[in-house]
């Protein structure tokens, strides 16, 4: 779905049942950069069985905001780096959005699954994921953190929490992996604030809230590999 409404707000004025339907995410044929609104209405039953129809409620969101969005039974499968709400985020806000359901894939979030890209900034806060994500190099909350090589990213995840059951190989209980261009060869760095953030520990079954950089190594704001720092289990 591709919409011409870059810079205009889209608000959601009822709740919305999305049973017995295969979604195909919003902006999954050219990213979606408006302002919408969820209006705090519930939207349920969201269903994607295959990467083809997207990654979320949301394909990619580029220089947009997604606010006041609330998500259940939410179901996904034959995904990956996908997210509930959205597959990809650059240059955007999520602040208030929450989900709640389960998604079968490698490199998943429970509520994002990748923030990366551009010379910007990504800000999620104030939102939370209850979904059971099943699938290697996944996590409660946002799969994968990236820069493409020479690329600056910097991103901002406050005040959010993740619950769900986390099930799979090098996953966590609230990001999954945090990954930097090669500062040998380029110059791009990777700026992460990560702070005031929660996770279930025996809910996601998961030790680390965040997990290992595979080329291990970080720049800009600290994270340890792997972590809780930024996202605390309770």
């Amino acid at each position: 779905m591709q919409l011409g409404i870059s810079g205009k707000t889209v608000t959601l004025a009822k709740a919305l049942d999305l049973a017995n339907h295969e979604w195909t995410s919003i902006g999954w044929n050219g990213a979606f950069s408006g302002i919408f609104d969820g209006g705090g209405y519930e939207i349920s039953n969201l269903t994607i069985s295959t990467i083809a129809n997207g990654g979320g409620l949301f394909g990619r969101v580029s220089y947009g905001t997604l606010k006041n969005v609330r998500l259940t039974g939410v179901n996904m499968s034959g995904v990956r780096e996908s997210g509930s709400l959205v597959y990809a985020v650059d240059d955007s806000n999520i602040t208030n959005c929450s989900a709640i359901g389960s998604i079968t894939g490698s490199g998943c979030g429970g509520l994002i699954g990748s923030v990366y890209g551009g010379f910007g900034f990504s800000t999620v806060a104030k939102s939370s994921a209850n979904v059971n994500v099943t699938g290697g190099s996944s996590a409660g909350f946002i799969g994968i953190v990236s820069v493409s090589d020479e690329d600056v990213v910097r991103v901002t995840v406050i005040n959010c929490h993740a619950s769900g059951k986390v099930t799979g190989s090098s996953s966590a209980g609230f990001i999954s992996l945090i990954v930097p261009p090669d500062q040998y060869y380029y110059p791009g760095y990777l700026r992460v604030m990560i702070t005031g953030n929660t996770y279930d520990k025996r809910g996601t079954g998961q030790a680390y809230g965040i997990g290992a950089d595979p080329r291990g190594r970080y720049t800009g704001t600290p994270i340890y590999n792997p972590s809780n720092n930024g996202a605390t289990p309770k």
